[in-house]
């Protein structure tokens, strides 16, 4: 399908826009393993892929210590991150960290707002530290029409702002910071 697509539009550049599963048969590590059916590297190493995407939502893929004794949703989405970076640099293909995000959440490793800044601070500066192309994190919302904020749909709502009482004004500093940094490296 990416070369018919490829001969359609040749300029176009051209992913899978994928979870970025691997298909390692036998990994009991559910993303990691074939399951899904998917293989992030040979998705990606076709030849009229030009570069790879990633998600990274470890609560959402039981990878927590909540569901996997020894697990944590921040170290293991850091090893995800650095694991497909690697990769890409393996196939000579960049990488975009196409979607992540966290809940607030006790039971799944994220207790308050302060634990949930500090693994999108461990992302984004493994993203910066291992050359991702690009990384944008789910989901940035503002007021909408009626002056109400978006709904937090999915516990991963970021509101832009600067109202001190905005519970996740911290996080969007945090990004708004590290866009600065992606810009400076490119």
């Amino acid at each position: 399908m990416s070369s018919y697509v490829k001969a359609l539009a040749p300029r176009q550049l051209l992913a899978v826009g994928d979870e970025g599963f691997y298909g390692r048969a036998g990994d009991a590590d559910y993303p990691y393993s074939n399951y899904e059916g998917a293989d992030w590297l040979k998705l990606t190493a076709l030849p009229a892929v030009d570069y790879g995407t990633v998600h990274v939502y470890p609560q959402n893929w039981g990878e927590t210590s909540g569901s996997k004794p020894g697990a944590n949703a921040t170290d293991w989405g850091t090893r995800w991150i650095t694991d497909h970076l690697a990769d890409g640099r393996t196939l000579r293909k960049p990488v975009v960290i196409e979607e992540f995000g966290l809940q607030i959440d006790p039971g799944r490793d994220i207790a308050d707002a302060a634990a949930r800044d500090a693994a999108y601070r461990a992302w984004t500066d493994a993203a910066l530290a291992s050359g991702a192309a690009g990384d944008q994190f789910w989901l940035l919302t503002s007021r909408i029409d009626d002056g109400s904020f978006y709904p937090d749909y999915d516990g991963h709502r970021v509101i832009w702002n600067s109202d001190p009482a905005n519970p996740t004004r911290t996080a969007a500093q945090l990004f708004a910071a590290h866009a600065k940094a992606m810009a400076a490296a490119s």
